[in-house]
């Protein structure tokens, strides 16, 4: 059974975790015997709902199921009989699978990605940058997010460098004892800590890590700070099991 999306187990029976146009916490089931007079079916599709507070769920959790095609990880959407439906974005498991066309639109997007990304880079700041589409000015808040940019081969050595040195090393920025903020520390959202506004994120830092192996980056020695401080972060601060 292919199983996506959040989900927590109220009492002694799973549901599906989430929220309505309301903002209230619901849980969603198709399954009859796990019902009760609570329950809504509020538009005769024989999905059931039900609101309820965050201190009534007994356990939550995220679930996602993945594969592995020649040894590239990909999502599974859906399973029917003997076959499965993937999704991914990467131009290689595209031709891998076949998909010479969807291998093809993929590498010219990419191709159109990477140009119009050289408009972003300010070389005083060092950090590609957002840039509003109203007065063409760009934007000095960082995030995560902008360090996606090493993923590109044309940011080069001498910038990647920079990025790193000026920025993810820079302690009012993103280094630290726990790496790395969902935002700038020295932002003024950051002292917020909530959600996108200072939290760390396991899977931000996966993506910012995958970047980074596409350069020799000296100032990283090797990545193996980072990574010592990643693991620290996943296994000991959420207790994951090894």
């Amino acid at each position: 059974m292919i199983k996506n999306g959040e989900f927590c187990v109220y009492n002694g029976n799973e549901y599906e975790l989430n929220e309505d146009n309301d903002g209230n916490l619901i849980i969603i089931t198709t399954n009859r015997e796990i019902i009760d007079a609570t329950f809504v079916d509020e538009y005769n599709s024989g999905v059931y709902s039900k609101i309820i507070s965050p201190n009534e769920i007994q356990e939550a959790y995220e679930c996602r199921t993945y594969g592995l095609i020649n040894g590239y990880k990909v999502s599974i959407r859906k399973e029917l009989k003997d076959t499965f439906f993937v999704g991914t974005g990467d131009r290689k498991i595209a031709d891998i699978l076949g998909h010479e066309e969807d291998a093809v639109k993929l590498n010219e997007r990419a191709e159109i990605i990477e140009e119009r990304m050289e408009e972003l880079w300010d070389d005083d700041f060092g950090m590609y940058l957002n840039r509003r589409t109203d007065n063409d000015e760009f934007q000095y808040r960082l995030s995560p997010f902008h360090f996606h940019a090493l993923f590109s081969h044309r940011v080069g050595q001498e910038r990647a460098e920079k990025m790193i040195k000026e920025h993810m090393r820079n302690p009012e920025e993103f280094w630290g004892e726990y790496i790395l903020p969902s935002i700038a520390r020295n932002d003024p959202a950051y002292p917020d800590n909530d959600y996108w506004r200072g939290r760390i994120w396991a899977p931000m830092n996966y993506l910012v890590y995958r970047a980074l192996l596409e350069y020799d980056l000296p100032e990283m020695n090797k990545l193996h700070h980072y990574l010592y401080i990643y693991f620290h972060l996943v296994v000991y601060t959420w207790k994951i099991p090894l």
